[in-house]
């Protein structure tokens, strides 16, 4: 659960003094529309935002199988504009390819993509023609220029908000990471009534440590983050408990495992320089650590 959550709040608010053209060289590419398509530079001059930003920028997942299309939603302030559209850029470093989004504003006020946008690595690289090149294992970026502006955004305290998602590579074969042995309690293969569903972990020359596969401890700056996880891990508020100080909420959920996708652990663990092997007692274990 750890991956995701993370992932995410690492990439949702990044502060970029300057953006590189989309190519390998120092000169702007403008395409035929007169646009010219943002990348991340090869040694991006970025550092996080000291406070939080009122803008929300996510893509709808974290993983994307190549061939399926990305769709992006964007918050701002109440009261920040009425316009009908929004632009957001959507980019992958690797290929240089490019898109424009044109994000439609909603009954509640938010922006979302009409359609979503293809993804496909046999295409052409080429910005703006409504399909993303981009390869399995590769990242694609989503990034709104903040307009200090407009009304609520005068001191946002961040000059781009991003999002970022992964291109599914080859899959982990789950059956490898499985070894019923490791089980720390004879109840982990067994469904007690009233139990708490319990697996365990174990990493490469650590200890192993049992984890509850049904149950996860989110720590939250808003209900709106608590509402998001709700929304996207299908979970149900348990209980609220005691933080230790006035910054995060700390909350007890009840969560679905099974709708997690343990086979994407080793791109998962790659974003945090994991390369260790690692092995379960069994596969809630792992869906639990993915979700």
């Amino acid at each position: 659960m750890r991956y995701q959550t993370l992932v995410r709040k690492a990439a949702l608010v990044l502060a970029v003094s300057i953006l590189g053209a989309c190519g390998d060289d120092d000169t702007e590419q403008p395409t035929a529309e007169g646009w010219t398509p943002p990348a991340i530079p090869a040694n991006p001059n970025i550092t996080p935002a000291t406070k939080p930003v009122p803008v929300d920028l996510r893509f709808d997942r974290l993983l994307y199988a190549s061939g399926s299309s990305a769709r992006v939603t964007l918050a701002l302030p109440e009261g920040a504009t009425t316009e009908a559209t929004m632009a957001v850029a959507v980019a992958s470093p690797d290929s240089k390819d490019a898109e424009m989004l044109t994000l439609e504003r909603t009954a509640d006020g938010t922006y979302a993509t009409a359609k979503g946008l293809p993804i496909d690595d046999s295409a052409p690289v080429k910005p703006q023609d409504g399909t993303l090149r981009v390869a399995p294992g590769e990242l694609i970026y989503a990034m709104f220029v903040v307009e200090p502006t407009m009304p609520g955004l005068e001191d946002a305290g961040a000059g781009l908000v991003a999002d970022f998602a992964i291109i599914q590579s080859a899959p982990l074969t789950i059956s490898d990471l499985l070894l019923p042995e490791l089980a720390l309690t004879d109840d982990e293969n067994l469904s007690l009534p009233g139990a708490r569903p319990v697996g365990t972990l174990l990493r490469e020359g650590t200890l192993p440590v049992q984890v509850a596969t049904s149950e996860v401890i989110l720590h939250t700056k808003s209900q709106a983050e608590l509402d998001r996880f709700l929304e996207v891990a299908g979970g149900e508020l348990i209980d609220t408990l005691p933080g230790d100080d006035d910054v995060y909420a700390t909350h007890l959920l009840k969560v679905d495992p099974s709708q997690a996708k343990p086979e994407s652990l080793g791109q998962l663990r790659a974003l945090f320089g994991e390369s260790d092997e690692l092995l379960a007692s069994n596969e809630q274990a792992l869906q639990i650590l993915a979700l």
